[in-house]
């Protein structure tokens, strides 16, 4: 299944539109950037770490908070999968929109 994506790359923090499907697609690990950088819960731009310290959590629109926390879309911090690419998948998302 196919959704239309969003650009992550030169969005400012709390840009984040939603419409019914959030796709986070083809983007690189390294390549999360707001401007020229982007820090998300003390975490350097390219530097994500899924566990302790990034917490992806509850599905608010442009809910995106640079700090102690930062809150997708109601998903857990082990949803991500970082490898060549991170990616939000569709399978999750239709799960958590189904069983929120």
């Amino acid at each position: 299944m196919v959704y239309n994506c969003e650009e992550i790359c030169g969005l400012m923090c709390g840009d984040w539109r939603v419409g019914s499907e959030l796709e986070i697609c083809g983007l690189m690990c390294g390549d999360w950037r707001v401007g020229s950088e982007l820090e998300i819960c003390g975490l350097m731009c390219g530097d994500w770490r899924v566990g302790s310290e990034l917490e992806i959590c509850g599905l608010m629109c442009g809910d995106w908070r640079v700090g102690s926390e930062l809150e997708i879309c109601g998903l857990m911090c082990g949803d991500w999968r970082v490898g060549s690419e991170l990616e939000y998948t569709s399978d999750l998302f239709i799960y958590f929109m189904l069983n929120s």
